[in-house]
C-alpha cells in the first residue's frame, strides 16, 4: 500500500499545571490511528514526560541561589504571622529578579534544544504536515514560539493546531499567531 502522506503530531506541554497532563494524550494517538488506518505514516513527539519536566528544573547551580537568597525569608514566614521590616529591608529584591532572569535564560535554551530536536526529525522525516496539540497558558505560548521556529525554518510546511486550546479559544487563536 502506498502512504498517502507522513506527518508529524506534537504534544507540548511544557510545565505541567496538573499532574493529570502527565496521562499519555489518548487524543493523539486517536488521531495517529485513523491516519494509519488509512495508510498515512505518522509519529507523535510527546513532551508532556516526566523527562520534559526534569529539563526544565533550574540547575543545580541556580537551585542553590535560589536557595540561598530564599532560606532565611522561608524560615521566617514559617515561624511567624508578622513580618520582620529588617528582614524584608535585607531582602535583595535586585538579586532575586536576577535569578528569575538565569532561570527564564535556562528554560529558554531548553525550549531551543527542543525546537532543534523537532527540526532533525522534520529533516529526516520530511512530513506534509505538523499538528500540535494546544493547551492553555503558558504552554500555549511557548507552542507558537516553537511552531513559528519550525514555520520559519521549513516554511511550505503546513502547521496544523488542535485539542482544549482550540475548543476554548476557537478562532480567537488568530489573535496571537497565523503560524496555524
Amino acid at each position: 500500500m502506498q502512504v498517502k502522506s507522513k506527518s508529524l503530531l506534537i504534544n507540548y506541554v511544557s510545565v505541567p499545571e496538573l499532574l493529570s497532563c502527565l496521562i499519555p494524550d489518548i487524543g493523539l494517538a486517536i488521531l495517529a490511528g485513523a491516519l494509519k488506518r488509512e495508510n498515512h505514516l505518522t509519529k507523535i513527539l510527546d513532551y508532556s514526560t516526566v523527562e520534559t519536566i526534569k529539563r526544565f528544573c533550574p540547575s543545580k547551580e541556580l537551585q542553590n541561589e535560589f536557595h540561598e537568597i530564599l532560606g532565611d525569608l522561608k524560615v521566617y514566614f514559617q515561624e511567624s504571622k508578622f513580618v520582620d521590616a529588617d528582614l524584608l529591608n535585607n531582602f535583595d529584591l535586585t538579586k532575586y529578579k536576577n535569578l528569575l532572569k538565569k532561570e527564564d535564560e535556562e528554560k529558554s535554551t531548553e525550549i531551543k534544544e527542543i525546537i532543534e530536536e523537532i527540526d532533525q526529525e522534520v529533516l529526516k522525516m520530511e512530513p506534509d504536515f505538523i499538528g500540535f496539540k494546544l493547551w492553555a497558558g503558558e504552554c500555549f505560548t511557548e507552542t507558537i514560539q516553537i511552531a513559528e521556529e519550525i514555520k520559519h525554518r521549513h516554511p511550505n510546511i503546513i502547521i496544523t493546531g488542535g485539542g482544549p486550546q482550540v475548543d476554548w479559544s476557537l478562532e480567537h487563536i488568530y489573535d496571537g499567531t497565523d503560524v496555524f
